[in-house]
């Protein structure tokens, strides 16, 4: 397979790219604004185009993306030989990685939790337990009877830094009240993720008596919607407005997909993203070293620590076991 390979001096909009990615950790606005890359090349190999960092050391950014195994070795051999590095790190992938040509070490233990997207409203609302529909016709009734509620939909260049700003700060209070985590995300972030919103972004709205109370942003990359960030005021907890506003943008995203179109919950599995249509799927992340000596000590470093992260993150008793313990710490 023959390897084309492109230096990039700056990161441009490119449709095509993002429309076969289909991954907003692959994606090129993500490259600009979240993960600001640098030293960066752009790899074609069977019609696959694959951007990298390559530095001291090589990133391949594939997250959330499904590779096969030949296009890696056969581009992996291309980096060793062109480019005085050590290691590639190759970000998450949907497919695991079964190379011929080297011992792929694996890093982590992370998953994306996704729900292909039905045709229709309907459809989708057949899909959920009767509890969950229950709750949020309840909700929704319950709001409407006590306030005058509005919800919103902005897309891309609609989207204010205002709204991201009030979005990021319901999330950090949340945090500080509900886990005790002490977050106050600064500036540079919030301007980072505003910027990125405005290439890719969708924002849902919840507004009561004309005031924002709950967020849920998605990122629309070759119609597959990545729910990046929600924040909800948790002075109305008790009337369930962030559901409602993850609702309303779900809706959106049914009556705005494709045939192939997918709604990512993101990563790692919980009560909400389950109620609402989500199902597990793994992701695979690996280090590949030159070195055959580094490879097998590091192959025994991740083993141990994989091991560790896949007993506390796949296994429901442990996990439950922790949970509890940090709720002992948070009260004392």
């Amino acid at each position: 397979m023959e390897v084309f390979v492109e230096k990039i001096d700056e990161l441009i909009t490119d449709y095509e790219y993002d429309m076969q990615s289909k991954s907003f950790y692959s994606s090129i606005s993500c490259f600009k604004y979240i993960k600001k890359i640098k030293n960066i090349y752009k790899f074609t190999i069977n019609n696959i185009e694959i951007y990298a960092s390559i530095d001291k050391k090589c990133e391949l950014y594939v997250a959330m993306r499904s590779i096969d195994s030949s296009i890696l070795d056969n581009l992996l051999e291309y980096i060793f030989k062109n480019f005085n590095v050590d290691c590639i790190f190759i970000d998450h992938l949907y497919t695991k990685y079964e190379s011929k040509n080297f011992n792929p070490v694996l890093t982590g233990v992370n998953s994306d939790v996704l729900m292909r997207l039905p045709n229709t409203i309907d459809e989708y609302n057949n899909l959920l337990g009767k509890k969950t529909k229950k709750h949020l016709r309840y909700y929704i009734s319950r709001l409407n009877k006590e306030f005058v509620i509005e919800s919103k939909i902005y897309i891309k260049n609609e989207i204010t830094l205002d709204l991201i700003n009030k979005m990021v700060k319901f999330n950090d209070e949340r945090l500080t009240n509900k886990k005790g985590i002490n977050k106050n995300t600064d500036f540079e972030y919030i301007n980072c993720l505003h910027n990125t919103a405005r290439e890719c972004g969708i924002l849902s709205v919840l507004f009561l008596n004309g005031i924002p109370e709950a967020f849920s942003l998605v990122h629309d990359v070759g119609k597959d919607y990545f729910l990046t960030d929600i924040g909800s005021n948790i002075e109305f907890d008790f009337y369930n407005v962030g559901q409602v506003s993850l609702y309303k943008i779900i809706e959106f995203c049914i009556d705005n997909k494709n045939d192939e179109s997918n709604f990512h919950f993101m990563f790692e599995i919980t009560d909400y993203k389950k109620r609402f249509g989500g199902k597990m799927v793994e992701l695979y992340p690996y280090m590949v070293y030159k070195n055959r000596f580094l490879n097998i000590i590091n192959i025994l470093k991740y083993k141990i620590s994989v091991f560790t992260l896949r007993l506390i993150k796949r296994n429901e008793n442990v996990s439950s076991i922790i949970k509890k313990i940090r709720k002992i710490i948070r009260r004392g």
